[in-house]
């Protein structure tokens, strides 16, 4: 249900119907996934609203909601949204408790999202004095799996034919 909605092919209908044959908890859930990974703007904006601004969502709901919001597939969409999260991480480890802080600064980094801007966001947000370790060691290994990504994205280019 998630990768069919990530791609465009159930409607928010169909992932209700599913979520009324599961109503249990992970049903929830994976409709929350569902429902985020839909590749369209109003999906992202509204996934980003509750992820960001709502409170009192169980964190499994977070996680589950910050795993639909962030799909391989779908650079143009989630590009808006790099400057978003620099900008949110103080605010997401001041006013949240340790364990949503974690998962939203883990599930909002933007992994598929290998560019310059990017790297540049977390070197920005590690200069920020406002964020302490915890998030400092998170940002840290994100931005040097976005390196390793771009070092392997050149490798597997490599130089043109001759």
């Amino acid at each position: 249900v998630v990768r069919l909605s990530s791609l465009g092919r159930l409607s928010p209908a169909a992932i209700d119907a599913e979520t009324e044959r599961d109503p249990s908890d992970i049903g929830q859930r994976r409709a929350a996934t569902a429902l985020a990974a839909r590749p369209e703007a109003a999906a992202k904006a509204d996934a980003w609203r509750r992820l960001t601004a709502e409170r009192g969502l169980p964190l499994q709901v977070l996680k589950a909601l910050a795993s639909g919001f962030a799909q391989a597939d779908q650079d143009g969409l989630l590009t808006p949204y790099v400057s978003r999260y620099f900008e949110a991480l103080p605010g997401i480890w001041a006013d949240r408790s340790m364990d949503e802080a974690v998962s939203l600064t883990e599930g909002l980094f933007p992994h598929y999202l290998i560019g310059d801007d990017v790297i540049a966001g977390a070197d920005a947000a590690l200069a920020d004095d406002r964020l302490g370790a915890m998030p400092r060691r998170i940002l840290s290994e994100a931005r040097d799996g976005a390196l390793r990504a771009q070092r392997a994205r050149a490798v597997d280019v490599g130089p043109a034919p001759a």
